[in-house]
Parts: C-alpha cells; structure tokens; sequence
C-alpha cells in the first residue's frame, strides 16, 4: 500500500516482493537482496547502526522527527528529512494500538488507561520510543480515538483503492 503511494508520488515503479514480516524485509535488505523497503524504523535500526542500510525518509507528516538522541553512530531519526521534505509526498500515520473485547467494563478500561498512563511515564517508555522512532503525538482513548480511527480506516481504504489492492473498489 506505502509503496504504490510512493509509486504514484513520484511517477516510478517498484516491484514488490511480500515477506513473513518487517525483521524479513529488513534482513533482505541489509544482504542486498532488495533495493529498497517502507518499514517500521526499529526493524531496521540495528542494520543501520551496522552501516548495512541507511533511511532516505520517515513518513512522518510535513515535519522532521523530534527525536535529537543519537541512535546510529552521530545520527538521529531528526537528522532523517520527513518523506515530503526529501521530495516523496507521501504522508501515513501506523495505527498502533490496544484493544478489548466490547464487553469489558468502565472500571476494566480505567484499569488499563492507568496503568498504560504510568508506563509512559518511565524512562525506559521514553527510551523505548524515541528509539524505535515511535511516534508521541498520539495518546487517544474513548470517542477521539474511535473519531481517528475511523479517520484512519478511510486513509487505508484510499491508499488500498488507488493502488488497486482492493477487492471492491470505493465510490
């Protein structure tokens, strides 16, 4: 799907290879079996800290990311220009997210938003993000989530219909 609307941004064509999974893809591309991947950062963090691959862009809005600690030799993920700044306009959000079954109760919710609300807060959370490359700017629960949700689903169903990956195309 992040190909073909990288494809479409900048006129070119990719063959796309599937894999099992990100580490996968990331291995591949660390040996040279393929040119290129759209990947999750932290898949690949360790072969760019090798010097076996290196980012060209993160698909992160308009802007660089926040993230100044170095985590490859003297570089930083803000040393990475954001997709549009490096001339692909291609912007997407991963949806990362918990789930529950629909009949947990207000109290087993409130549990999890406390205990996740603490988690943040700790050093390692912290470290955690900042070097997978995860992105801070969402913390959404209860109706603003399910609002970005939907937001997000109807992104994906417009990625997948203008790449032709769906079934039924959207009117």
């Amino acid at each position: 799907m992040l190909t073909a609307a990288i494809e479409k941004a900048r006129g070119v064509k990719f063959i796309y290879l599937p894999f099992k999974g990100g580490g996968e893809v990331a291995a591949q591309l660390a040996v040279g079996r393929i040119g290129s991947s759209v990947n999750n950062p932290i898949e690949a963090l360790s072969y760019w800290r090798s010097g076996k691959v290196r980012p060209l862009c993160v698909l992160y809005g308009t802007q660089r990311m926040q993230y100044k600690a170095k985590v490859a030799g003297a570089l930083s993920w803000n040393d990475i220009p954001g997709c549009a700044e490096a001339g692909v306009d291609v912007d997407y959000d991963m949806v990362r997210a918990i789930f529950m079954p629909p009949a947990v109760t207000r109290e087993q919710v409130d549990f999890y938003l406390d205990l996740f609300g603490k988690v943040k807060q700790q050093p390692e959370w912290q470290s955690y993000m900042a070097e997978g490359a995860l992105d801070p700017r969402y913390s959404l629960s209860g109706a603003p989530f399910l609002k970005w949700l939907e937001e997000a689903e109807a992104t994906h169903r417009r990625l997948l219909g203008e790449s032709g990956l769906l079934a039924v195309q959207p009117q």
